[in-house]
């Protein structure tokens, strides 16, 4: 079905695989489709803490969202 991201400001997960820290510019960027996974990993505007290759397949179950959409 039809999954949502909710977003909620918290401390890190202490036994989390990964931990993604970005600025809001970048993720407007990355969400945008401006900025791709090459930039995720060599912008001074990221911090990954943990497995990059984890960080990476939950990424990837994201669909990109088109250009324009009906609101």
């Amino acid at each position: 079905g039809n999954g949502v991201l909710h977003h909620h400001r918290r401390p890190a997960e202490p036994d989390a695989n990964a931990t993604l820290r970005l600025t809001k510019p970048f993720f407007l960027r990355l969400v945008t489709g401006k900025a791709g996974a090459t930039d995720l990993l060599t912008s001074g505007d990221v911090d990954i803490e943990g497995s990059t290759l984890d960080l990476g397949r939950f990424l990837g179950l994201l669909d990109k969202a088109p250009g324009t959409f009906p609101i």
